[in-house]
């Protein structure tokens, strides 16, 4: 065999295991249409490159053209030179930087590994990098995906909110089956939920017009049809005398010859500030009357026990699936915490100052490290404080002006105020409605 020949055989044997590679990544790439696929020599030197590397790597793909190492288009692609592990979330001073980690690989055994990565884009958005590589005997592929901040945080909010949904569903269908009334009342007196039993006892014999009617929002006095003008006073009455002590009240009311008990509770919210109030309603019948014979007396005695007995029974089986109830949310509460701890870690290993404002008080709710770094505070000195509170006046103005523009348009935009540079971004939920303002310093 000639030296030609040999020459030719062994550039048609490169072609075809190039085809080959080619076409593997290509079926890659069609299964994973948002994935950029890359393959890379022992040293991290970039072979070939397919798939979404235009969205991907769109600041760095020069640097992909050009068959730099692949760690150097990672730099240039997320601004950060750490990775972000989460087995170790919450120690962000101990977090690996990516070569150091993609080093141990390249050394190791390991035949996949699994990276992420905290980048920031242009615009200051903040995002996740997924690099899965893996070991093809002596060189690398390496699979990319982009997942922003902002759709971790909201399918967290989503899913948290919807499960929220659920429980308060169950609990008010539950509330609907007990033969106690409930009524619990804002502040003002105005009804945020009515059970059955209640609606049975305010609306007396016109329940079948009114069930169903809506009395959500209504002021309390409003659905008092059947009260007199004494009855009414002394409900109100009793009502402001619950919230201004903070401390349950009761008092009874005569109702067809049974006594009907009314007890009054403060509520708190989580933070204990006063919220309004929930009324427990207890009608006490009257077991005999006085034109009762013994025998008859002891008929509903019988019949009265029986009553209770299973009243009793009830009231244990329902207890029961409240206490299951709670320990099923007790957990669900666990693993929306852990979400959420992941989703502020992420922010927590970003290098630059990065604060979460709640709207629409427009208090700080979460600052990086980097944040309390730039500024010489303590996360506890900035957590509930507003701009007021924190910047100077000039500063703070311009926050507060350029917070409606972000509400209305919805964008990322770039605020010059005369001591600070801020990209600043507007979180909603799922019907659109802004939550939260993401802040970046620069």
């Amino acid at each position: 065999m000639s030296d030609r020949e040999r020459l030719l055989k062994e550039e048609i044997a490169r072609l075809r295991h190039k085809i080959l590679v080619m076409e593997d990544n290509f079926n890659e790439v069609l299964a994973n249409a948002d994935m950029a696929v890359i393959e890379t020599r022992g040293d991290m030197r970039i072979i070939n490159a397919d798939g979404a590397i235009d969205t991907i790597f769109q600041e760095a793909i020069d640097f992909l053209e050009r068959g730099e190492s692949l760690l150097t288009v990672v730099y240039k692609t997320t601004h950060n030179t750490r990775t972000a592990n989460k087995d170790i979330y919450g120690k962000s001073d101990n977090i690996e930087t990516i070569e150091d980690t993609v080093e141990k690989f390249v050394e190791g055994t390991l035949e996949e590994k699994i990276i992420r990565i905290v980048g920031e884009k242009e615009t200051g958005e903040v995002f996740l990098l997924l690099w899965k590589i893996t070991r093809k005997g002596d060189r690398f592929k390496s699979f990319f995906r982009i997942i922003p901040t902002n759709t971790i945080i909201q399918a967290t909010a989503d899913k948290h909110r919807d499960e929220i949904n659920y429980m308060q569903k169950l609990i008010r269908d539950t509330m609907n089956l007990i033969d106690e009334g409930v009524v619990q009342l804002n502040e003002k007196n105005k009804i945020i939920y009515m059970n059955n039993s209640a609606k049975r006892f305010f609306f007396g014999e016109n329940i079948g017009m009114l069930r169903k009617a809506p009395v959500e929002g209504r002021y309390f006095q409003e659905i008092l049809v059947n009260d007199s003008s004494d009855e009414v006073r002394q409900r109100i009455d009793s009502l402001f005398n619950c919230l201004e002590t903070r401390k349950p009240v009761a008092y009874s009311m005569k109702k067809n010859e049974n006594e009907v008990v009314f007890q009054i509770f403060p509520h708190f919210d989580h933070k204990r500030q006063l919220d309004g109030t929930i009324t427990i309603i207890k009608d006490v019948a009257n077991i005999f009357s006085s034109s009762d014979s013994n025998k008859q007396r002891i008929e509903k005695l019988s019949e009265a026990l029986k009553h209770y007995s299973t009243a009793a029974k009830n009231a244990e089986d329902r207890v029961a699936e409240l206490e299951n109830n709670h320990k099923w949310l007790t957990s669900k509460n666990a693993e929306y915490q852990s979400a959420a701890q992941s989703a502020y870690a992420i922010l927590e290993s970003m290098p630059a100052p990065i604060a979460i404002l709640s709207l629409p008080s427009r208090k700080f709710e979460f600052v990086n490290t980097a944040f309390v770094r730039k500024f010489s505070l303590t996360k506890e000195q900035v957590k509930g404080k507003t701009d007021d509170e924190l910047f100077a006046k000039e500063d703070a103005e311009v926050f507060s002006s350029k917070t409606f523009e972000s509400i209305d348009t919805l964008k990322t935009i770039k605020i010059s105020t005369p001591n600070h540079y801020v990209k600043q971004s507007v979180l909603t939920n799922a019907r659109n409605k802004p939550t939260n303002l993401i802040r970046l310093f620069l």
